[in-house]
């Protein structure tokens, strides 16, 4: 799968996820608060995943994962005001899905 393809997929999985985990804020605040996270942490985390060697894919993704988790969290906490528990919970459960997603259709 080439990065556009992966892009796609990840929103695919985390914006429903991200909808529902923040209800009831408003749509359209969600909707680009979810597309500036993946805008900003899923570039750097498709190359370092290109980079990682056979050997070392799964320690080094799950690495790569937990930053992203991490990143993403005090992104919705900064945009969408969420208290930093709620923000790890949506963060947690949107990449979860994309990433059981993802490595189930590697």
């Amino acid at each position: 799968m080439d990065w556009p393809g992966a892009f796609a997929l990840t929103l695919a999985c985390e914006l429903p996820v991200v909808f529902a985990a923040t209800r009831p804020l408003p749509a359209p605040g969600v909707l680009l608060a979810a597309i500036g996270a993946n805008c900003v942490t899923h570039p750097l985390a498709w190359r370092l995943s290109m980079a990682l060697p056979p050997e070392n894919y799964l320690a080094g993704a799950a690495g790569i994962e937990t930053g992203v988790f991490l990143a993403e969290a005090l992104w919705y906490r900064g945009w969408l005001r969420l208290g930093l528990g709620r923000a790890c919970i949506v963060s947690l459960l949107a990449n979860a899905a994309s990433a059981i997603t993802g490595w189930l259709l590697w």
